[in-house]
């Protein structure tokens, strides 16, 4: 994701010493927040022999890293600047680069925290301990059980709402338990780690619909109090200090972030509740979600922001060049905004003119370009995750995913004129291009499923479509070596 330079001041108060977690000779670290969650922002120092191209080769290296042990480099800023500076005693309007990493935030520190020696004393000690207490005979495995949970369970209580006690006690005994079956002498007595995986996702499984109706409340709470504060001038009906979801569905407000200036790769006025008040339908009423999606798909067409969309592809394709591509459109219609939360090439990657929007509003259509990467094996082949709400105002994830891999023209070495013939003769009915479209119940749904996806991906069709939680997904791909992918997101709403 590229980020404007703007937005990453904002979000480390231009790079204040407040903000600054850490520094070295590559650079300065600095804590953002973005979305409510804290992200890592690297600014780089200026270094000599790095070329634009360097960079972006290392930031898309970077990544396609992709191991749930690994921090994942979340998005980048590359921007220059001209402004006033001395030099020798004299102005100069000068320009400058700024080269900016943003990771995943590690908020227990880096692990130089616990391999230092002071860190290593303490694992060391914390060991004996435990072994000890494990080899003592006089301690039956009941008892060991009961004494660990105890002492983790006052832990817990310590520092956790009491709200969650119920289920991170189930979460512990279930962990506990495990870890000491692991240590058991007898190898034939511990478990395999198949068992393990099994039981872990088995206890997720269970706990993720109390977790979900535990945290969902306050957690929309704070989310509306942070970004969606109540106007001043609503009447005495709205006369609240908090607002969940519901609750301002209701009231007839919206859960939206300040209007502000489509992105570059945006096109469209977002359908909100200030545009419903303009329409008669909805003038003087509530609005709701199922009311905005309505009205968004209404507009799918107004003002040719379709065509536009569809125009700025055109135009980063002619930039691009003659090389495989694929341009992708998606339009958003589900009443509320889509948030991009992340990505996957197998082969090609994303264009830098053409990022992927960080937010699409409802009615907006959205524009990028996937491109081959000179030497690798095959074409443009993609996905991209988003987050919106579904009918219930609960979040889910949408995935649209595209291959257009090496075609004929690519793959046999024959005069230009044969090839365009029989380019024309074998691929007039040719479907080697593929769309697919998934939802889904969070970011690790499909960052563990990568593999299982591209199978189904390309064992996939032209046109990909499936429903979820009231909402519908929808793609088609042209054929060609440099196809259009065309995609809706809609919640479903009647008339």
């Amino acid at each position: 994701m590229n980020f404007d330079l703007g937005y990453i001041k904002r979000i480390t108060d231009n790079f204040s010493e407040a903000r600054k977690v850490g520094s070295g000779g590559y650079g300065d670290v600095y804590k953002g927040e973005h979305y409510g969650e804290d992200i890592a922002v690297k600014r780089l120092h200026p270094l000599q022999g790095l070329d634009d191209l360097e960079f972006h080769n290392e930031f898309h290296n970077l990544a396609k890293i992709d191991h749930p042990n690994i921090i994942q480099l979340i998005g980048y800023c590359y921007e220059s600047q001209h402004k006033y500076d001395e030099d020798h005693g004299k102005e100069v309007f000068a320009k400058t680069l700024e080269r900016v990493l943003c990771f995943e935030y590690m908020h227990s520190g880096s692990l130089q925290t616990y391999i230092e020696e002071q860190g290593a004393q303490n694992c060391r000690s914390w060991f004996i301990k435990t072994w000890c207490f494990y080899r003592n005979s006089r301690i039956g495995d009941s008892k060991r059980n009961n004494t660990v949970c105890a002492k983790w369970k006052g832990r817990l209580e310590a520092t956790s709402s009491s709200s969650s006690h119920e289920l991170d006690n189930q979460r512990l005994e279930t962990c506990v338990e495990i870890g000491l079956r692991c240590t058991e002498d007898d190898p034939n007595e511990r478990p395999a780690i198949k068992d393990i995986v099994c039981q872990l996702e088995e206890l997720e499984a269970k706990s993720r619909n109390k977790m979900s109706l535990a945290s969902s409340e306050g957690q929309s709470r704070d989310f509306q109090n942070k970004y969606f504060p109540k106007e001043e001038n609503d009447g005495p009906s709205h006369k609240k200090s908090e607002w969940t979801t519901e609750e301002a569905e209701a009231a007839g407000k919206e859960p939206e972030a300040p209007r502000k200036e489509a992105a570059e790769n945006c096109f469209g006025e977002v359908v909100d509740n200030k545009m419903l008040d303009e329409v008669a339908r909805y003038t003087g009423r509530p609005k709701t979600q199922e009311d905005r999606a309505r009205v968004a798909w209404s507009l799918i067409t107004h003002d040719d922001k379709k065509g536009n969309a569809s125009k700025r592809v055109d135009v980063l394709k002619a930039m691009y060049g003659n090389g495989q591509s694929t341009l992708c459109l998606f339009y958003n219609a589900t009443g509320d905004t889509l948030r991009y939360v992340t990505n996957h090439d197998w082969y090609g990657y994303i264009d830098s003119r053409a990022e992927y929007p960080a937010e699409v509003g409802n009615g907006q259509w959205a524009a990028f370009l996937h491109v081959h990467r000179q030497g690798e094996p095959s074409g443009s082949v993609g996905a991209v995750v988003y987050r919106g709400k579904k009918k219930d105002g609960q979040f889910q994830e949408y995935m649209l995913a595209w291959s257009t891999p090496w075609g004929f023209y690519y793959r046999n070495k024959l005069d230009e004129a044969a090839i365009m013939h029989i380019w024309g003769l074998i691929c007039e009915d040719c479907d080697m291009n593929k769309a697919y479209v998934e939802t889904g119940g969070g970011l690790n749904y499909f960052q563990r499923r990568w593999d299982e996806i591209y199978v189904k991906l390309v064992n996939s069709d032209y046109s990909s479509k499936t429903k979820s939680g009231g909402c519908e997904i929808e793609a088609q791909i042209d054929k060609g070596d440099s196809p259009k992918y065309i995609a809706t997101i809609k919640l479903e709403h009647g008339s």
